[in-house]
């Protein structure tokens, strides 16, 4: 028999003597903040080493997503299946934002494919993590949260949707804008920080067209025959100022074939410190946007 306080009242090493078994780490609840990045909460900040040793949280063994039974998609078909391929730590700098206060407790986990649309809902099943300290494990636990909303808007001519295209960066800038934080090379398809591949649109985008538009070959496209500067297939004839003439008026005629252009001008030099170096200046006026400016550079020799 045992009284308040006493020894046997409680799990041994509650007391001062054990050090106390602290508090229990718990999985509270999961969101999805993007068709295919799901976002968990913990009750207190997770292992996470990014080694992969047996409870490292960024390990992806410790996850996995299931549609719900029976789940539909707004179009009345069945919740697709998703895989986790990736698991980081969201912070104030990721989108969306985590409360700075609960950086440490949040892991976003990136799925393989977009999950289906509400009323669509998944399963996350989480086991195998401890407290970033170490001193407590998580409990196999399963949270079922609901898929994210997505609008059916049908086409209208009166509404110009904006260019968008897979980014395959032409420029380090471009590169550096598209995916900072995730290693890529410059012309390659590049992977952003959602795990997917990037897109880029814009100014970005718009300086990807001028350049491809340069280099090119005229006539490249079967379906565009009047598409391209095809500035390379001019070999060391680019070192000719009537070539030059001629590529800088074809590039300007080019480049103000783009929708989105509004005027285009370009000029070109060599420098007397890098005879081997043509350089077309481009300044370009886009339609509804500030004017911008660069350069490309083309070896001669």
């Amino acid at each position: 028999m045992t009284s308040p306080g006493a020894w046997g009242s409680g799990r041994w090493g509650a007391g001062p003597w054990g050090g106390g078994v602290g508090a229990l780490l718990t999985l509270t609840s999961a969101l999805a903040v993007r068709e295919n990045v799901v976002r968990l909460f913990f009750s207190q900040p997770v292992y996470f080493s990014s080694v992969l040793d047996p409870p490292d949280a960024s390990n992806i063994v410790h996850y996995t997503i299931d549609p719900v039974d029976g789940s539909t998609d707004q179009l009345g078909q069945p919740a697709r299946p998703v895989n986790v391929i990736f698991a980081q730590l969201p912070n104030a700098a990721s989108s969306p934002p985590v409360d700075p206060g609960a950086v440490g407790t949040a892991i976003d986990l990136l799925l393989d494919r977009p999950m289906s649309s509400l009323p669509a809902s998944y399963t996350v099943n989480v086991f195998g993590l401890m407290n970033d300290k170490q001193t407590t494990s998580l409990d196999p636990t399963s949270v079922t949260f609901p898929a994210v909303y997505r609008e059916l808007s049908p086409p209208s001519l009166e509404t110009a949707a904006p260019m968008r295209d897979i980014a395959n960066p032409q420029t380090l800038a471009a590169l550096k804008e598209v995916a900072p934080d995730v290693l890529n090379a410059i012309a390659t398809f590049v992977v952003g920080d959602d795990g997917d591949y990037a897109f880029d649109q814009g100014v970005t985008n718009l300086k990807k067209r001028v350049i491809r538009r340069i280099f090119t070959k005229k006539g490249g496209f079967l379906h565009l025959p009047n598409y391209g500067v095809g500035i390379t297939s001019y070999g060391k004839k680019l070192a000719r100022l009537d070539t030059i003439g001629k590529i800088t008026t074809d590039a300007r005629i080019q480049i103000q074939r783009e929708p989105d252009v509004a005027k285009a001008l370009i000029s070109s030099d060599v420098r007397r410190t890098v005879p081997e170096m043509l350089r077309l200046h481009i300044a370009i006026k886009p339609r509804g946007a500030r004017s911008q400016k660069f350069t490309v550079n083309v070896p001669i020799t």
